[in-house]
């Protein structure tokens, strides 16, 4: 397990971060050269910290507001509710057989909502439209 440094960081974690910010990582051998890496996506997935387990850095957060990092957490159960009852009242028929829904619907309503860039989420009111104007119309609604 990564542990926290005396300035409160993980060291992974920051080296994560340099990757994800500055697309490369600088060299230890050669102080001031810059490696660049292309061509790279990132997959990753977390638990909530507490029990010996390290929450992510400030990094993770420090892109978004207080309100909207909150807020957003309200999200992951709306979702799984929105799916569970689009899943019981949109059953599939001979007609209407694009009517199955499964894990991979809540992934696609994800990968939208994990698109946004700062500048534009500002607030609640533009996290909410995203979600249920925009991304839960596009995988759902629109079948």
């Amino acid at each position: 397990m990564p542990e926290i440094n005396e300035w409160g960081d993980q060291v992974t974690n920051e080296i994560v971060r340099q990757l994800m910010e500055n697309k490369g990582f600088y060299s230890l051998d050669k102080p001031g050269d810059f490696s660049t890496v292309v061509d790279i996506r990132f997959i990753a997935a977390m638990i909530q910290p507490g029990g010996g387990i390290i929450g992510c850095g400030y990094f993770c957060k420090e892109r978004f507001s207080e309100e909207i990092v909150e807020f957003v957490s309200s999200f992951v159960p709306a979702t799984r509710i929105l799916w569970q009852d689009t899943k019981i009242k949109m059953l599939p028929t001979p007609a209407k057989f694009h009517y199955v829904f499964n894990l991979r619907d809540l992934s696609r309503i994800w990968e939208g909502m994990l698109k946004i860039e700062t500048a534009e989420c500002s607030n609640k009111e533009d996290l909410l439209a995203l979600w249920e104007a925009n991304e839960c119309t596009r995988v759902i609604a629109d079948r």
